[in-house]
């Protein structure tokens, strides 16, 4: 899905376009519902970087907007902040929704955080809804207005002389007592791990659930979904710990030979400390340089494994950011440090290591006091330090 909101649904393409997508899209645009299938395949990188460039919305807008049902009362929105802010901070966004005769009320005016997530509830079990999104400026100004997103509420059996509650906006005129649907706070649902391992019948929070579906392993599978009000037996911290013991294991052993004569790897020396770091600089028109640095590294058991990424710095609101685009094999538990503080990963808004996927694009945000100072940024995949640099030596992105 480009910045516009129009969605390319049912797309196929080979792992390598894929891949290449995923390193090539646009910042902006989406990938969703991702699974793997054997149909044959309809489309290419080419064909599908020309329909992003002819989708792509203007900067300065929030997009795209995307609504998901969530319960059978309850709709969430997530969308892409602009990235072209000419120097102003957003302190919040206005939430809008489209009424049947076409016209919108606002519902929330200001959120006052620049959090790209929002909540609608209570609303009409069955019922769809659309909403758009515009971003608040500390100028008192705002921006145009994101693309329409809709969703329609999960429908629930009823009892007929039940009436769910609406939402404070609906036009309904009925005057009829309603009775509320009990606040459920908590969600139940299975927990699949990489290696297969199923939690079932888990039961968090609402809040740890959200939580859950951004930081999570994309390897690790949510399924069975469903609103509860049973009592919560888990937490979100539980669940990421059992995900890491059930991720850690799924890594094979290297092959041992019971013949000492004979080497295992006759190709790759040992490996004890960094071998090398190779750096290129890339200057492009406006005298924008791209540096990235070749590591090799010492990974458990001696394996060598190469990795290749760029890292970039950029200014947005007023703060520094870092943008990692790694092109080679996936940085277990990577971390960014400035200094001796761990950098938050602008998405999460956490600190906490993660993996950088092949072919993936991640962003932090630097600590303010970094303004007018060169701090030192140390990249780690774990316990082990992959590069250092200082950040004025950084290129800009």
């Amino acid at each position: 899905m480009p910045s516009d909101g129009t969605a390319l649904d049912g797309v196929i393409l080979t792992q390598g376009d894929y891949v290449q997508l995923l390193y090539q899209k646009n910042t902006r645009s989406v990938i969703a519902n991702i699974i793997s299938t054997g149909q044959p395949v309809n489309n290419n990188l080419k064909t599908i970087l020309a329909y992003q460039d002819a989708h792509l919305s203007d900067e300065a807008v929030p997009g795209p907007l995307i609504a998901t049902p969530f319960s059978s009362i309850q709709i969430n929105l997530w969308w892409v902040a602009p990235t072209q802010n000419y120097g102003k901070i957003i302190i919040g966004y206005q939430i809008e929704w489209k009424r049947a005769t076409g016209d919108y009320i606002v519902i929330d005016d200001n959120t006052h955080n620049s959090t790209t997530r929002y909540s609608v509830y209570p609303l009409t079990p069955g019922n769809t809804y659309t909403y758009r999104v515009s971003a608040i400026y500390n100028v008192h100004t705002m921006s145009n207005p994101s693309n329409e997103a809709s969703a329609t509420t999960f429908v629930t059996s009823q009892p007929a002389s039940q009436n769910p509650r609406t939402n404070a906006s609906s036009t309904s005129n009925s005057s009829t007592p309603t009775q509320s649907i009990p606040v459920v706070t908590a969600v139940k649902f299975d927990f699949t791990t990489p290696d297969g391992t199923t939690l079932t019948a888990v039961v968090i929070a609402q809040s740890d659930y959200q939580q859950l579906l951004i930081i999570k392993d994309p390897r690790s599978i949510v399924s069975n979904i469903s609103q509860t009000t049973q009592t919560v037996n888990n937490s979100l911290a539980g669940l990421i710990k059992y995900q890491n013991i059930h991720t850690q294991q799924t890594a094979p052993e290297p092959p041992t030979s019971n013949n000492p004569s004979t080497p295992t790897q006759t190709n790759t020396p040992p490996i004890n400390s960094l071998i090398y770091n190779v750096i290129t600089s890339v200057i492009a028109i406006g005298v924008v340089g791209i540096i990235t640095w070749f590591v090799r590294t010492k990974i458990a058991k001696k394996i060598a494994k190469e990795y290749t990424f760029t890292m970039e710095k950029y200014l947005e609101n007023g703060i520094e950011h870092i943008r990692i685009r790694n092109s080679g094999p996936t940085m277990e538990y990577c971390t960014i440090l400035c200094d001796k503080e761990t950098c938050v990963w602008t998405d999460t808004k956490l600190d906490k290591p993660r993996h950088v996927f092949e072919g993936s694009i991640s962003e932090v945000r630097l600590p303010r006091w970094v303004e007018n100072s060169n701090p030192l940024i140390s990249i780690k995949g774990g316990k082990k330090v992959l590069r250092k640099i200082r950040l004025d030596e950084m290129a800009h992105g």
